[in-house]
């Protein structure tokens, strides 16, 4: 149990050494995971809802590390005038 969890949440450093559309892979899985945990505990009590609150973070960490990319690759291009 703890090695899938492992697997499904990831660390803040192991999601900064993914690339972009890695992280947009993770966010679109994350994303299902959460949909799939509200559809359950509509039917069902959910027995986990900390899974709940840990999908939500980590859509909000890929998401601030995409846009963090996204300045440094911004302020690298050079500029023309």
């Amino acid at each position: 149990m703890k090695d899938e969890n492992r697997e499904l949440y990831l660390k803040t450093e192991e999601l900064r050494a993914c690339s972009i559309k890695e992280l947009q892979a993770v966010i679109e899985d994350s994303q299902q995971r959460l949909l799939e945990i509200r559809h359950q505990s509509q039917l069902r009590p959910n027995p986990k809802p900390h899974q709940i609150k840990a999908l939500k973070k980590q859509i909000a960490r890929c998401e601030t590390i995409i846009k963090e990319k996204m300045q440094i690759t911004h302020e690298n291009t050079p500029k023309t005038a």
